[in-house]
C-alpha cells in the first residue's frame, strides 16, 4: 500500500536527516535536479536555485526513479527522502503523502513530453489547411504515444495493483486535460484562422478515445507491457480512434 500523509514512524526505521539547507527546515540541499531545462547562463556562473525549488525537484526525480524500479507502492517515505537527499519532514512539507508525490512525478513526466508530442503531431513549418488534416495528423500520432517511455512508466507503476490503477485513472483525467490544452494550442498555431472550439473538441475527443482504450487495456492486462500487452494496447487504440473517425451518423 502507499504511505499516507503522516510523518509517523516508518516501518523501515526513521531516515537519518541530512544537514538542513537554508530556507527549508529539516532538509538538505539535493545533489541532483529533476532534469528540467534551466535558463541559459552565458556567464557560466553558478545560478541560485531556492532551496524549496531544489528540494521539490529532487523529490520528484527520486520518485520517478523509485517508480521505475519498484512500482507504485513499492517504496516508503523514508526511501523517497533518502534518494532525494532530504528529510522525511521535507518530503511531507511538499506532498501530503507518498502517493501524491508519485502522482506529481508522473504528471511532470507527461507534461515534460507534451511539447515533443505536439511536434510529432505537426513539426515546425507544417501547416494544416483544414481540421480534417489536423485530425489525421493527431490521430496518427496517438498509437505512437502508447509506447513512449512515459506510458511504460505509468503502466509499470500500476502493474498488478488494481487500487493503484484506479488512482492512476483519476490522475490521467486531469493530466490529459492539460495535455489536450497544449496539443490544441499547437494545432491552432499551425492553422490559419482556426476554429479554436472545434480544435479543442477534436483534441479532447481523440484523447478521450485513447484514454478509454488505455483503461480497457490496463484492467485487461494489469499494465503488462510484454509483446502481447503492447499488441493489445495498439489494437485497442486503433479501434478507438477508428470509432471516432467513423462518427455516429447513419
Amino acid at each position: 500500500m502507499v504511505t499516507r500523509a503522516h510523518p509517523a514512524p516508518d516501518p523501515t526505521g526513521p531516515a537519518t536527516p541530512p544537514a538542513p539547507a537554508p530556507g527549508d527546515a529539516g532538509a538538505a540541499a539535493p545533489a541532483h535536479d529533476s532534469g528540467a531545462s534551466a535558463p541559459s547562463n552565458p556567464t557560466g556562473a553558478p545560478q541560485y536555485v531556492p532551496p524549496r525549488v531544489a528540494n521539490r525537484r529532487a523529490i520528484l526525480e527520486a520518485a520517478r526513479k523509485l517508480i521505475a524500479a519498484h512500482g507504485f507502492g513499492g517504496f516508503t517515505s523514508a526511501d523517497l527522502a533518502r534518494h532525494a537527499g532530504v528529510s522525511r519532514r521535507t518530503v511531507f512539507n511538499h506532498f501530503p503523502s507518498v502517493e501524491e508525490a508519485i502522482l506529481a512525478a508522473l504528471s511532470q513526466e507527461l507534461m515534460d513530453r507534451a511539447d515533443a508530442w505536439v511536434e510529432q503531431v505537426g513539426p515546425p513549418g507544417v501547416r494544416f489547411a483544414t481540421l480534417a488534416e489536423a485530425f489525421d495528423a493527431f490521430a496518427a500520432s496517438v498509437p505512437q504515444l502508447a509506447f513512449n517511455p512515459t506510458v511504460e512508466l505509468v503502466s509499470g507503476a500500476l502493474e498488478g495493483d488494481q487500487n493503484a490503477a484506479r488512482v492512476g485513472l483519476a490522475w490521467r483525467t486531469s493530466v490529459l486535460t492539460a495535455v489536450c490544452a497544449k496539443v490544441s494550442e499547437g494545432v491552432c498555431a499551425r492553422m490559419d484562422n482556426p476554429d479554436r472550439l472545434a480544435v479543442e473538441v477534436m483534441a479532447k475527443t481523440i484523447m478521450g478515445a485513447w484514454s478509454t482504450a488505455f483503461e480497457y487495456w490496463l484492467f485487461e492486462t494489469g499494465g503488462n507491457t510484454d509483446d502481447a500487452g503492447q499488441a493489445l494496447l495498439l489494437e485497442l487504440t486503433e479501434a478507438a480512434i477508428a470509432q471516432v473517425r467513423a462518427g455516429y451518423s447513419a
